[in-house]
């Protein structure tokens, strides 16, 4: 694993994974990109139309920024 800042895929690690496990609900939020991870990225790509890729690009970061 390697320490990274967003965007993030599969096997990255750090802080800013762990918002992002916060924002989508995944438990624990453990700063870890994993399987479970992906899975609820690609959820959140496809309820609102982004293109599915499973990885926090900008666009998916950005659509997180904007959930309560």
């Amino acid at each position: 694993m390697r320490a990274r800042l967003l965007p993030a895929s599969l096997g990255d690690s750090g802080p800013d994974v762990a918002w992002a496990q916060a924002k989508l609900g995944v438990s624990p939020a453990d700063g870890v990109f994993d399987e479970a991870t992906a899975a609820r990225v690609r959820g959140l790509q496809l309820a609102n139309r982004l293109a599915i890729s499973g990885e926090l690009d900008q666009e998916t970061v950005e659509c997180l920024i904007r959930l309560r």
